[in-house]
């Protein structure tokens, strides 16, 4: 639930509740946020997306090479999401995470 506030449109418009969800997330989420959590790696919001990334280690143990500095950066963590992304196609079943079609 905590992820679907996090990737609400309507949430932007509470940085500091969004931040808050964000980090909650990381710290409790469990198997079954790995794909929204990858999801939200592209979040335009770099908080964001570092909260994700810490989440996604803690439940994971995986980093895809990608610190907090990698996923601060303005822009470039295509090759990140892409990782991901491709770990997720490989790892689906263990984690619960519902299959999805990517765009």
């Amino acid at each position: 639930l905590l992820t679907m506030i996090v990737q609400s449109p309507a949430s932007r418009n509470e940085p500091y509740r969004r931040h808050s969800a964000a980090r909650i997330v990381a710290d409790i989420a469990g198997p079954k946020a790995v794909a929204d959590m990858i999801e939200l790696l592209r979040d335009s919001d770099a908080e964001v997306r570092v909260h994700m990334a810490r989440g996604l280690r803690r439940i994971t143990g995986e980093t895809q090479g990608c610190d907090d500095a990698y996923w601060k950066r303005d822009q470039g963590w295509d090759d990140g999401c892409g990782r991901w992304n491709t770990w997720l196609d490989r790892h689906q079943d263990p984690w619960g995470a519902p299959k999805r079609d990517r765009k």
